[in-house]
């Protein structure tokens, strides 16, 4: 699949979801992104989607990562919904970089 570019720094790959929660998952990155641009210059914000089928329902993982400084913050989440599972990638990066910034 192909990845689906927000901005020149900003990357989903294999999200495979309606257009409407695309859009606030992009929101929602946007709002982390620029946070996270307070503390430091980023190369790339990078979320990856995998969906898998349970019988109660779909089971999503998204994994995150920011690249920045010839460093990487990671992060990922699992649930059943994915808006919740973004933002909680994304503030934990967030999280991690003030915790590596404070501790320079």
């Amino acid at each position: 699949m192909v990845a689906n570019e927000l901005s020149r720094k900003i990357v989903f790959e294999k999200f495979d979801i309606d257009s409407d929660e695309l859009i606030v998952a992009k929101e929602i990155t946007e709002k982390y992104s620029k946070k996270i641009q307070n503390f430091v210059e980023y190369d790339e914000i990078k979320l990856e989607m995998k969906s898998h089928s349970k019988i109660n329902g779909k089971h999503f993982e998204i994994k995150g990562h920011v690249l920045f400084k010839n460093l990487q913050v990671l992060s990922n989440a699992e649930g059943r919904e994915i808006i919740p599972l973004v933002e909680e990638v994304m503030k934990k990066m967030l999280q991690e970089i003030e915790h590596k910034i404070r501790k320079h």
